[in-house]
């Protein structure tokens, strides 16, 4: 079994065109809000793992936490002209296309999500990620979507 990564074309995008700072929060601040959060995907999602995003949270994801609004959170970079999109933490509904024309950057080509969104996205495709290094062991007991990307944030 493949694992997939879902990737954006960010030309499909207006920018929102505000320069998003680094919200520095505290471990327990991060954790508190991910508890209240919506699980990022209908389909597969991760539970129980607040020790995994704490080990980030440790390793440099402290600088990649931006507050779109009071009750969403998103952990994202970027890397030359991609932007890495996380996690999205929020404790309401949100609309995933109008969360990344607010958070884009004029020079962003492509946005990878590191999960399955759970929406339809203009200009999305669906990549094999060869550097997923996450072996599954299929069993018939076990059926997982065909096409879906376990959270890398959920993964030690």
């Amino acid at each position: 079994m493949k694992t997939r990564r879902f990737v954006v074309d960010a030309s499909a995008f207006r920018r929102g065109g505000v320069s998003l700072k680094p919200e520095m929060l505290t471990l327990e601040e991060l954790l508190a809000h991910k508890r209240t959060s919506l699980p990022l995907s209908a389909e597969i999602s991760a539970v129980d793992d607040e020790h995994i995003l704490a080990f980030y949270y440790v390793h440099g994801f402290d600088r990649c936490i931006y507050r779109i609004s009071e009750e969403l959170l998103v952990l994202s970079e970027m890397q030359e002209n991609e932007l890495h999109l996380y996690d999205v933490l929020s404790t309401k509904p949100y609309n995933l296309e109008n969360v990344m024309e607010s958070i884009l950057p004029e020079h962003a080509e492509r946005v990878v999500c590191h999960f399955a969104p759970k929406e339809k996205l203009k200009g999305l495709h669906v990549e094999d990620d060869p550097e997923a290094g996450w072996m599954i062991r299929p069993s018939r007991r076990m059926t997982l979507p065909e096409k879906f990307s376990f959270p890398d944030i959920s993964k030690a």
